[in-house]
């Protein structure tokens, strides 16, 4: 199963329905000062999380990963609604995340590689 590390600016909440829902999700932590993106890459994968799920939509435009061993998938809604129903679907499409790119999300499920 891949660790999922959930960036700030997403609900917290999300990580509960991500688990409920079989997968293995962690908040963001409260005492992190939110670090640069960069330092935030590092960080999820000195840990072991294999994928961030994020809100930021300008990662992609500042950051490469083709380097890493992560995934980091933009959800293009983070409001709580939209996340919520979203989990399950999160969880559902978990194996087609691919390591060293930026993911799509959209609001209605559906998962595309990031043109960036």
């Amino acid at each position: 199963m891949r660790k999922i590390l959930l960036d700030e600016n997403m609900p917290r909440r999300l990580s509960r329905l991500i688990n409920e829902a079989g997968g293995d999700a962690t908040p963001f932590p409260n005492d992190w000062k939110r670090p640069p993106d960069a330092e935030m890459l590092d960080f999820a994968e000195k840990q072991g999380f294999d994928l961030i799920l994020t809100a930021d939509k300008n990662m992609p435009f500042q950051q490469t990963l083709g380097h890493r061993k992560l995934c980091v998938v933009v959800m293009l809604t983070s409001d709580r609604k939209s996340a919520d129903r979203q989990a399950s679907q999160i969880v559902g499409c978990l194996e087609a995340f691919v390591d060293g790119r930026f993911m799509v999300l959209d609001s209605e499920g559906h998962l595309n590689f990031h043109p960036a």
